[in-house]
């Protein structure tokens, strides 16, 4: 049997197809895949060219105001 839409004229010598591999029993198909990518710093490195000294990123205001991430000079 030749590929599906081919003309076996013009592509006599194609192998067979394979057959797709058996599904494993109990295996689920997911819709998407998801990467996770952690970046810790990430705040601190879109910065570092625009400061010299230390820098620290903070999230929340006035009393509420938590550090988010601080760079070596605070450390």
């Amino acid at each position: 049997m030749a590929a599906p839409n081919i003309t076996p004229g013009l592509f006599s010598a194609l192998p067979e197809a394979a057959a797709p591999p058996a599904e494993p029993a109990g295996r689920v198909e997911f819709p998407h895949l998801w990467l996770c990518i952690h970046l810790p710093r990430l705040a601190l490195e879109a910065l570092h060219e625009q400061f010299d000294g230390p820098v620290v990123v903070i999230d929340g205001a006035d009393s509420n105001s938590v550090v988010y991430v601080a760079n070596e000079s605070l450390a």
